[in-house]
């Protein structure tokens, strides 16, 4: 199995590589190439050949003498500089003492570099020409324009990078590569090569328990597993910092990580040398988060990766967690009716903890924490028929279970390492018969109210009250709408009518996802689609 694991990080290593290079010779010498390109705003020098094995694609639709992959390059490098200097409020990249910054197009092996030039920051890059052939393939981005345009937006965030940290001796991978990935999807909707890198064998997903800076990682490969934390770039900007939400670019937390992390010698400005794990958890701290909870937060949401085809948005922090596997996590076991049991798990600050169990049977588990709650933060997720995950608020909680479904604990510790025994009794679950029977009228006008029909049998007459969660989403997965109320459910059919104009205005198709929430006993799950006509 060791040998096993040795060849397969090898592969990768050897298959991907690094997808950009951090140059640090300040000797190298720049590219010679034959013409030059000055973008619109003049921020910007794109070099070129017009010929030989680095001239770009050779396309000129508008006829003007200039290839459109250059002027392709320009374009999405002004867009990245405008995003954040003028928009995420970011400082300039360093000077090279002419006041335009260069990029080198050339038929290159890998997909960008930047190069500094001395310990002041200033820097280069390189782009390649056409990302064409095995090294640019992809499952997550086709287009190679689009391969293009994340790789000028990634390297360029390098360059303003080394305005916070200009000493390239200085560099940490990790957090140059995981915020450099985290910005190059937010100026490319339809690209998301960083998820490659999520899944690796070095990947967080595939070592969900490691450190979350990467400390636990081998030097040679901290650049790969930055590229695999761009997750948590996303998490941070959507939920820890709740302004980038809806658009990641109105967020501030990158940049404030930035900000404590900028070490500029014998400046007032940046005196302190801190970590990236120092800079990282005081910047979530300054949102009034902390980062216990956070990574508990963000590794419980990851256990939910690719149970949803579309954003949901109340357990995905991001839309791409769709396209994804959950981390690999083993078993820890296999749970059946009337069975008890005790475990152990070692907590630490800086990384999760995690079991997983499988229940064999339908069940209710009666759970418990030997310590209070003041040690550590807690989630819990609930993979199978129903998908649910939540917050640990009490040392004692219980949770109906269906055959086959999985059982998660993500905890991290509030402070240094501890330990907390989790113990769990499992009982009988009642013979509970629940249901949407039907979602009536369908098609139906906006302004009539949508009746849901709830089928249950006398077991209902245990539980004292539910509450019924609807979220609508139109045909592209956004959220229109929400409806939640707790509800008196009765054994029998029991009608429970909304007004449908309170939430959808406008004609078309739209799905509804509704949820019965019965607390301890879990969730029953609907879904339909229907047509609204105004």
């Amino acid at each position: 199995m060791l040998k096993k694991l040795i060849f397969s990080i090898i592969f990768f290593t050897i298959l991907f590589g690094y997808r950009c290079e951090l140059g640090k010779e300040h000797n190298r010498s720049r590219p010679e190439l034959e013409l030059s390109y000055l973008s619109q705003s003049g921020n910007f020098m794109i070099h070129y050949d017009s010929s030989g094995s680095n001239s770009p694609v050779n396309l000129d639709e508008n006829n003007n003498l200039v290839p459109d992959y250059i002027e392709s390059v320009s374009q999405i490098a002004e867009e990245s500089r405008d995003v954040l200097i003028n928009v995420m409020g970011y400082q300039q990249e360093p000077d090279d003492a002419d006041g335009i910054y260069d990029i080198y197009i050339q038929n290159y092996s890998r997909w960008g570099a930047n190069f500094p030039e001395s310990t002041n920051g200033e820097s280069y890059i390189i782009i390649d020409n056409d990302y064409s052939g095995e090294n640019f393939e992809s499952d997550y981005c086709s287009n190679y324009l689009d391969k293009m345009r994340i790789s000028v937006a990634h390297e360029y965030f390098h360059a303003i990078q080394r305005s916070y940290r200009p000493d390239y001796n200085q560099d940490h991978d990790f957090l140059l590569e995981m915020s450099s990935m985290w910005f190059e999807r937010l100026m490319v909707d339809n690209c998301s090569d960083y998820l490659t890198f999520s899944e690796s064998p070095i990947g967080i997903l595939q070592n969900p328990t490691q450190s979350f800076d990467g400390t636990d990682v081998d030097a040679s490969n901290q650049a790969n597993f930055g590229y695999s934390m761009a997750l948590f770039g996303h998490y941070l900007s959507r939920i820890t910092d709740s302004k980038g939400f809806e658009d990641e670019r109105n967020s501030d937390i990158v940049r404030k990580i930035w900000e404590q992390y900028c070490y500029i010698q014998g400046s007032d400005s940046c005196p302190e040398n801190q970590s990236p794990r120092e800079a990282i958890i005081q910047a979530i701290e300054g949102f009034g988060d902390s980062f216990s909870r956070a990574w508990s937060d963000f590794m419980a949401r990851n256990m939910l990766n690719g149970s949803y085809s579309y954003f949901n948005q109340n357990m995905y922090y991001h839309e791409d967690q769709q396209y994804i596997n959950p981390p690999s996590v083993g078993i820890t076991d296999v749970i059946s009716q009337n069975e008890a049991s005790t475990i152990n798990l070692v907590l630490n600050p800086y990384s999760a903890s995690i079991i997983t169990l499988i229940a064999f049977n339908d069940m209710i588990i009666n759970s418990g924490f030997s310590n209070n709650l003041d040690e550590f933060n807690g989630y819990y997720s609930l993979r199978g028929d129903v998908n649910t995950y939540n917050f640990i608020d009490n040392t004692n909680f219980s949770l109906n279970l269906n055959d086959m479904d999985t059982y998660s604990l993500v905890l991290t510790s509030k402070t240094g390492s501890s330990s907390v025994d989790f113990s769990f009794e499992v009982a009988i679950a009642p013979d509970l018969v629940l249901s949407i029977s039907k979602v009536y009228p369908n098609p139906i006008i906006s302004n009539q109210n949508i009746i849901f029909q709830i089928e249950t049998n006398s077991a209902i007459d245990f539980i004292d009250e539910a509450r019924l969660n609807i979220d609508l989403y139109n045909m592209l997965g956004q959220k229109v709408g929400s409806f939640y109320e707790n509800i008196q459910l009765n054994s029998g059919y029991n009608d429970i009518s909304i007004p449908l104009k309170n939430y959808i205005n406008s004609s078309g198709t739209y799905i509804i996802k509704a949820a019965i929430d019965l607390g301890e006993h879990g969730y029953k799950n609907y879904s339909k689609k229907i047509t609204v006509f105004k």
